[in-house]
């Protein structure tokens, strides 16, 4: 499926409120498409990850970012830009910045999903109906009930259970790095970053679809819409009758006489 087709049946099923973004690690810089800006290079700025899915879904920009453009350490970290050095890793250097204790930061450092040290050069994120290349996974922020008909549509031919981690914390981690590596869909929690740097609304969520899973969601949301019940917005019954206040009973009461 190409990405406008993919957006396509992103906007009949699901109707998200801002730009589904593909993203796309790029061993060298020589390899982007045409007309992708690196944030450094060619704006002169610099960003954190949830900045760059911030501008690609709500701004509807393509940008690219590196390891000299990140601001975000983490975010440096899980992309593979930057070595997670042994302090960071201990959680020596970082005590007590979000949790307790060293042993609790060392163990939230340690389960930050990453790629190895230098993998990749640059990552790409671009609205999708926009994006001249196959995303490596879509990025798609909604409500409960989208990603509800999002984890529906996954989980259509196979039943069971979607299995998602959370932490509060490093959701660039989670919705690019692990779902890449995994290449299973992830449910995410936007993090602090993504809420003050990135725009993330309080009422959403993040659905994170390795392409090559595509086809599968969007399958399985075609044949729950289909139904007719597994829709979005979800269908509300409306065939009953409505039981009035006593006075307003009474009302009518009278009314009719």
């Amino acid at each position: 499926m190409d990405n406008q087709k993919i957006t396509n049946a992103l906007n009949l099923y699901i109707k998200p409120q801002s730009f589904p973004v593909a993203v796309k690690m790029y061993v060298s810089l020589d390899d982007l498409p045409e007309k992708i800006k690196v944030a450094g290079r060619d704006l002169k700025m610099q960003l954190t990850n949830c900045q760059a899915m911030g501008m690609a879904r709500l701004q509807g920009r393509s940008i690219a970012i590196t390891a000299d453009d990140v601001t975000c350490p983490f975010g440096a970290v899980t992309l593979g830009f930057l070595p997670p050095k042994e302090g960071f890793l201990d959680g020596s250097v970082a005590a007590k910045r979000s949790f307790q204790s060293k042993e609790a930061e060392a163990r939230n450092a340690q389960g930050l999903c990453r790629f190895k040290y230098q993998k990749y050069t640059a990552a790409v994120y671009a609205p999708l109906e926009r994006a001249l290349f196959q995303p490596d996974v879509i990025v798609i922020y909604g409500n409960s009930a989208q990603m509800m008909r999002l984890v529906q549509g996954y989980l259509y031919q196979t039943g069971g259970y979607l299995n998602s981690q959370l932490s509060g914390c490093f959701d660039c981690a989670d919705s690019v790095t692990k779902a890449i590596i995994t290449g299973e869909p992830q449910v995410v929690l936007p993090s602090n970053g993504a809420r003050v740097f990135g725009g993330a609304k309080d009422s959403e969520l993040i659905f994170s679809m390795p392409y090559q899973k595509t086809q599968q969601v969007l399958e399985g949301l075609k044949r729950t819409h289909d139904s007719g019940f597994w829709r979005y917005p979800i269908p509300s019954y409306l065939h009953f009758k409505a039981k009035m206040p006593p006075h307003e009973a009474e009302l009518l009461g009278y009314l009719k006489e």
